[in-house]
Order: C-alpha cells, then structure tokens, then sequence
C-alpha cells in the first residue's frame, strides 16, 4: 500500500517553485493561477490506499475514506475495458475475468483549504481500474471525487491545485511499460473544462524492449513541464456539455461529494447484493494446525494456529497477500471475534466460534472457524 506525507513546510517551497514558473507563453491566461494555492492549517496529512489521515496527538487518525471500487463502477466509467481481455462472452462472465479493480491513492497536495488526492491503478494481467481525483475537506468533514474523461483512462502521478486550476500529472501503468497518459492535464475549476501537453514524440515513458521513451523530459516537477516550449498541446475527452452546465450551476465542490455518494451508494447496493461464495466451518487443533480454502483459481485463505498468539491469519489473493493477527495470547476464553477484510471482488469474514485459548507454550486444544466470503460485484 502506498503512503504520501505531505508536510506543510515542503507545501510551502513548493507554492513558490510553482509560481516562479508561471511564465510560459504557451499557456493561456485561464490557464494561469490568480493567486497562491491555500495552505491547510495542520502539521501533516497522510494519503494511504483509500484514506485521508491527519496527524492529532502524535498519532495518525482517519479523516475520510474513499469508496473501494467495483466491476460495475469500472464498467460504468470505462464500458471499452470489455475488450481489454479478449475473453468469450457467451462462456464467461467479465466480473470471473477481472482478477483485482483499483483506484487507489497516488499523490496529495493541499489547496483551497482541502487536502487533494490523485488515484492510480496497474491495466494489465487481467488488473484493471479508473483514474481520477478526490478531496477531503476538514472544514466540512466532506469529501468529493472526481472522475474526469481526461483523468479516467490513466493514473494521476502528480497535481498541483490552486484557486481557478488543478493540474495533474497522468501516467499510464501496464505490464513492462508506461505511457505519458493525457500529459499534463490543466482543469478549469469554474467551467471543468480541459487543457492538457503531452511531450514531443512518442508517448512511452518506460518500456522493456524499447529504448527510446521521453522519461527525462516528463519525469520532472509540473512547473518545470509548463516552462518547457518543446511540449505540445493534446485534445483529450471532455464531459458533456449537459454536465458541465450543472456544475457551473452547483459548483465543483458539491458536484464532487455528489459522485462520491454515487459511489458509496453503487457500493453499498453491490453488499447488499453480493452472492455467497463460501461459507463453511473449521475446526483447528494442535495435531491440525493449517487449513486453507479455495474459491476457484484465484483467491486462498490459510489458517495457521501458533503457540505464542491466539490466532494468525495469512490471507491472499493469488500474488496479493496480507497477515492479520486475530488477537493477543491470553485473550478471555469464549470470546468472539469478527474480523473482515474487503477488497474488490471479496468481502472476507472470519468469527472465531469457539475461542478457548490455553496460556502455556502448547497453545490452543482447538479453535471452531466459520469462513465466509462474499462477492462483490
């Protein structure tokens, strides 16, 4: 999992770099902040994985969350990612192709008095997902995404927000290679309209088995990009003109929270309606301390009973893993614990039934496991 710190001291170095090189011709006059970006009043912020964190107390607590993605919210944003897998429609399901959906943080700054996230994502090996930006405002406690046709195709690198602009940096992720995106996309914060630059030449940032690529022009700071007359200017998609008239009438503050509760809501709905891929019942003792299950080719769940903890969990979906611990040794007997993990397609759910832990170096006499796993489409 990614984890960007964005300090308030580098913000501020960083507010007059940006301003210094604010004197290309190549840009337009709406292009051109107005004024300074505003700084957030904080110590530091933490972007992880789906989270906005802020630092209180010495110690870092969540402020907002950003809403897991779906197949259906992918399909939704990025109908064409059908034909990515090349898969037969009549035999197979495009939700059973699709190993993982990510839209994950990226990037951070801080501007208008919220704190601005870019999201990216790997497109390849049956990994997909969608591009775009989100905000978290802690004057409001709200936050707001927003999923641009600029943006939606490719990740967000890097951004730079001031009072009449966003702009962001986008890449493309794939197997052995990476592209330049849309370049430098510049959004116009009153009207959502578009700009973007791409470097001269060829759209590889990095590949493999081709040696010439434009990384050293492109793998630099947004300002210096804008200085840089070589590059050139690129059409990219732009929303209907249907919506870009009802957020000039709302404004891109509330345009945002209202995608974001879209999400949340297509979210939500996809639990409600997720279907039972297993749901069983284990029983581990000393004589029998590993068990695993398997649903399909794809996702496995072990069990491993230890002698100094209660319980150890490894949990993984085929290269992707994680470890969770289901609490410490010497924990009361009988009790119950509940522990979920969401991803993309998975909603895990382990309840340890019958917790009897045994506080000497031989461990548990045994531990009752109900497993059950959700899909979530």
């Amino acid at each position: 999992m990614n984890t960007v710190h964005f300090p308030i001291s580098d913000m501020k170095s960083c507010i007059l770099l940006f301003l210094a090189f604010f004197s290309s011709a190549k840009l337009n006059s709406q292009d051109k902040p107005q004024s300074s970006p505003v700084v957030v009043a904080q110590d530091s912020f933490v972007a992880a994985g789906y989270q906005v964190l802020v630092k209180t107390a010495n110690e870092w607590n969540p402020v907002g969350t950003f809403v897991f993605p779906t197949v259906k919210m992918l399909l939704r944003y990025r109908p064409d990612v059908r034909g990515h897998f090349g898969f037969d429609e009549d035999r197979m399901s495009f939700f059973d192709v699709v190993e993982d959906v990510s839209s994950s943080i990226s990037s951070v700054c801080e501007g208008d008095g919220k704190v601005w996230v870019g999201f990216d994502f790997y497109e390849g090996e049956g990994w997909e997902g969608y591009g775009g930006i989100g905000f978290y405002d802690p004057s409001t406690n709200r936050i707001g995404v927003l999923r641009h046709p600029a943006l939606i195709d490719y990740s967000v690198k890097s951004m730079l927000v001031t009072d009449t602009v966003i702009y962001l940096q986008t890449v493309g992720n794939y197997e052995l290679s990476s592209s330049v995106g849309n370049g430098v996309v510049m959004l116009n914060r009153k009207t959502l309209l578009a700009r973007a630059v791409v470097p001269p030449g060829t759209s590889t940032l990095w590949d493999k088995d081709d040696p010439v690529n434009v990384g050293a022009l492109y793998n630099r700071p947004i300002p210096e990009i804008l200085s840089d007359n070589q590059f050139v200017d690129k059409s990219v998609p732009q929303y209907a003109s249907s919506v870009l008239e009802y957020v000039r009438t709302v404004g891109l503050d509330s345009f945002m929270v209202e995608t974001e509760q879209y999400e949340r809501a297509t979210r939500d709905s996809a639990r409600t309606h997720a279907r039972t891929a297993v749901d069983t019942v284990f029983t581990l003792t000393q004589q029998h301390r590993y068990l695993s299950v398997f649903y399909g080719n794809d996702l496995g769940i072990e069990f491993h009973l230890e002698e100094e903890m209660s319980m150890g969990f490894v949990i993984y979906d085929r290269d992707y893993h994680f470890f969770l611990n289901a609490g410490p040794y010497g924990t009361d007997a009988r009790k119950d614990t509940v522990i979920e993990r969401e991803e993309m397609k998975f909603s895990f759910a382990i309840r340890l039934v019958d917790f009897t832990p045994q506080k000497n170096k031989s461990g548990f006499e045994s531990i009752t496991l109900h497993v059950r796993i959700r899909e979530i489409e």
